[in-house]
């Protein structure tokens, strides 16, 4: 699992393009959500519109959903944030990692 990609998987391109993927992780300072944009569920659970930050350390808009993520509730710690998501991606069938493993389950 790649955990960088739950707090900003930011990725600058020699041609001035960008790749901001990532960003779930409500409290990191890795990330900024945007102003307005939040809406809270009833578990504290987040979605919004964000920026990420990159090597360069600019915020760049998440590129891809719109620059909408899915966050953690902000009680979360970073380790209860990579159980869970690690438990919610592992239950679930041919996903691919960023890594390229093929994770297989039943």
């Amino acid at each position: 699992m790649d955990f960088a990609h739950i707090e900003a998987d930011v990725k600058l391109n020699p041609n001035g393009t960008y790749s901001a993927k990532g960003g779930h992780f409500s409290t990191s300072p890795m990330v900024n959500i945007v102003p307005g944009t939040e809406t809270v569920g009833a578990n504290g659970s987040m979605r919004a519109q964000i920026n990420l930050l990159g090597p360069d350390g600019n915020f760049y808009l998440k590129s891809n959903n719109g620059g909408y993520s899915s966050l953690t509730p902000d009680d979360w710690s970073l380790a209860r944030a990579k159980g869970e998501m690690s438990q919610a991606f592992f239950r679930e069938p041919n996903y691919r990692m960023e890594v390229g493993l093929v994770v297989q389950a039943g």
